[in-house]
């Protein structure tokens, strides 16, 4: 788990993990028992185009779960809605196995994912266990505008 401010490189820390991943393993993305990466809009996005497709919502989650590495991006991008929570919920479940290597990421702290309803106890406990790796990563913005940031001024 890996939590802190929007744009300190938690995605591109991922994208590092991603390539470890992929160096050591080989080409298995988005296979089944393989390496896979997604970002919470995208799966959730899928997930209701497949309700007008011919895929429909349990394989999407199905593969999610059977992964034998995944990188969940930005949970919490859309935390109000108690289907998101109960679909990751299900998801996150599925991977308790030690097998499942799991990395997530997210802008909120613990205790705000705590107070998310109506499952954020559910979450945490599950997100913040003492088996669970943590890391605060909890840097300055990188992305933000170079017009905001502060600069000494010299003086000629």
């Amino acid at each position: 788990m890996i939590y802190g401010c929007p744009g300190s490189g938690k995605t591109y820390l991922c994208a590092s993990i991603l390539n470890f991943w992929h160096e050591k393993f080989g080409d298995d993305y988005g296979i089944a028992g393989g390496i896979y990466y997604v970002e919470e809009n995208q799966l959730f996005s899928k997930i209701k185009d497949a309700y007008s497709s011919d895929q429909n919502e349990e394989n999407i989650v199905h593969m999610l779960k059977t992964q034998k590495y995944l990188i969940f991006d930005d949970l919490g991008s859309d935390k109000t809605k108690e289907w998101n929570q109960s679909i990751f919920l299900d998801i996150i479940d599925s991977r308790l196995d030690p097998e499942c290597a799991t990395v997530i990421t997210t802008n909120y702290f613990p205790k705000e994912i705590e107070t998310w309803e109506p499952h954020g106890k559910r979450i945490f406990s599950r997100l913040f266990a003492k088996e669970n790796t943590l890391v605060e990563h909890n840097m300055f913005d990188r992305r933000e505008p170079m017009s905001q940031m502060a600069f000494p001024v010299i003086e000629t």
